[in-house]
């Protein structure tokens, strides 16, 4: 054959071979590669994280959030400890203080945060943020203590005004409305109060006492530098609603009753103001028929010649200072306080940290919410930086303090108020 040449033959022969035994190599060190990756991630150390929280038994969504996080990280399991929600801040300082193991844990108050960043037991995050980059203008709301990031908000709720739509109906009353005052508030709890023998219908429930503080000459109020008169048609409301027109138990009987958010659901109530996380429990419990009359919700009232506002309060997701798995915490708290956790928590009706148009999408799809409240989400979409701290935590409880005072009669409102003042002062004086 023309052109034909055994020792070029032999020599291309001899190419081949090598091409093929390098093609072959390689091959096999890919396939050892994928095999030993994969005996890698099969055989991967599972860390376990101890989360503390409370009522988890009597809510789905912080379970449906643990098996979401557990399906998307399988390599970390996640052991809840659950307290209930009335003993849960005592327990969780118990529990941080000892050797408990908690790596993790929901912080139920902004105080609660303020007391375990003093006393050294939650981690500081600033530098967890940075290195990984979280916006953190996707939050509504971050909470700072002393210029610092302890935990990032997993739910930020506020309160809204939820009502029994059949009392309304069967007393031919319109129903509240997002622009209703406390003065028409007030009005609305006497006209649909109600006594049928032995059978009352009050038309305003109260659990936790709401101070709706009034705005004075302009200025906003501020825990630490306003003037606390500016409390005082809030305590005059609330001393009037139970005393005077009798729309609601006394201050008394409610605090001995130790009355639960439930107690809406018996329907005797008109009207019930709240926080957000209610709804989810009043559509499950509708959907399980708890409860059988119609209810709708509004956003709280403001007062005369003021525009609307409530504050908003986090549960955010903190890390335990002593923690041995601070990467498996981390990774947890990230995905429950991120877009997916938002998610998941919007399918089950309770308002998430993480919030933007799809998330309120979401929130509104749900068959179970009354039909036209989904304008009760509609607040400022810039994120809030709220700077707590020890002396705004000891202010707190002060006023609150005083305020049980006047509510049980043991001092006239000008003598309350004039306490808190003073009392405020010395807690400033002890802090500076």
């Amino acid at each position: 054959m023309e052109g034909f040449n055994l020792r070029s033959v032999k020599k291309l022969l001899f190419v081949n071979l090598i091409l093929i035994i390098i093609v072959q190599s390689f091959v096999g060190c890919s396939v050892q590669a994928n095999k030993q990756k994969l005996k890698t991630s099969s055989n991967s150390k599972i860390q376990k994280i101890r989360l503390a929280l409370w009522d988890y038994d009597a809510v789905e969504y912080d379970k449906r959030l643990i098996e979401a996080f557990t399906k998307r990280y399988p390599n970390i399991q996640v052991e809840v400890i659950s307290f209930p929600g009335d003993e849960y801040d005592e327990k969780l300082a118990v529990k941080l203080e000892g050797e408990s193991g908690i790596d993790v844990f929901y912080a139920q108050t902004e105080e609660r945060m303020v007391n375990l960043s003093l006393n050294k037991q939650v981690k500081n995050i600033d530098e967890l943020i940075t290195r990984d980059k979280i916006n953190l203008s996707q939050y509504t709301k971050i909470d700072k203590i002393n210029n610092k990031i302890y935990g990032l908000p997993y739910r930020s709720d506020f309160r809204v005004l939820y009502y029994n739509k059949e009392i309304f109906d069967k007393n031919k009353i319109s129903y509240p409305t997002n622009d209703m005052t406390w003065e028409e508030y007030r009005t609305l709890g006497k006209r649909l109060t109600s006594v049928n023998g032995k059978n009352k219908t009050y038309g305003i429930f109260m659990l936790h006492l709401y101070i709706a503080q009034k705005n004075l000459k302009g200025k906003k109020f501020d825990l630490i530098k306003s003037d606390l008169n500016m409390l005082r048609p809030c305590i005059e409301l609330l001393m009037n609603v139970q005393m005077v027109d009798k729309s609601a138990v006394d201050y008394g009987t409610n605090k001995s009753l130790n009355a639960n958010q439930l107690t809406f659901e018996k329907g005797d109530s008109a009207m019930f103001i709240y926080g957000t996380w209610f709804i989810n429990y009043l559509v499950k419990d509708k959907e399980r028929k708890k409860f059988n009359f119609n209810w709708g919700m509004a956003k709280v009232p403001h007062w005369k010649g003021e525009k609307q506002s409530d504050a908003l309060f986090n549960t955010s997701v903190c890390i335990n200072a002593k923690t041995t798995k601070l990467e498996a915490a981390w990774t947890f708290e990230k995905f429950v306080t991120g877009e997916e956790g938002a998610q998941i928590l919007a399918k089950e009706m309770i308002l998430p940290g993480h919030i933007d148009n799809g998330i309120l999408s979401e929130i509104n799809k749900n068959p179970g919410l009354p039909k036209g409240s989904g304008a009760v989400f509609i607040r400022d979409k810039t994120t809030n930086y709220e700077v707590a701290s020890e002396v705004k935590y000891l202010v707190n409880n002060i006023v609150w303090e005083e305020v049980d005072n006047i509510q049980m009669k043991k001092k006239s409102i000008d003598q309350g108020i004039s306490d808190m003042m003073k009392r405020r002062k010395e807690i400033q004086n002890q802090n500076k």
